[in-house]
């Protein structure tokens, strides 16, 4: 199981196919299994790459400091950077669509 050290927290994460890299941000609530229709479909001719965010149900941070749309972000960026993706193509739902969007900045890698 790979996991990745960013920004104070270890994240788990999954690469799928082969090709231009997909990024998939799952939902509140939700974890890397919510992609799983979606990363079948577009593997066959492009990576795609999930990660549980520090909200998915099996990492719930304890305290409200440990998580903001800005840890998100930061969370995001330094596993990109991590595994030496970019310019990558974002795909999210609910708080994985709005987190991205949050800083465009982060998001022209």
């Amino acid at each position: 199981m790979p996991t990745a050290r960013v920004n104070g927290v270890d994240l788990y994460w999954e690469e799928t196919g082969h090709g231009a890299p997909l990024v998939w941000v799952h939902e509140y609530g939700g974890d890397l299994r919510s992609w799983e229709p979606q990363v079948r479909y577009f593997s066959g001719g492009i990576a795609c790459h999930v990660q549980p965010s520090r909200v998915s149900p099996s990492t719930v941070p304890r305290a409200a400091r440990d998580y903001s749309q800005e840890l998100l972000v930061e969370d995001l960026h330094q596993l990109l950077a991590h595994l030496g993706l970019g310019p990558v193509h974002l795909g999210g739902c609910s708080m994985g669509r709005t987190s991205p969007g949050t800083s465009p900045s982060r998001t022209r890698r």
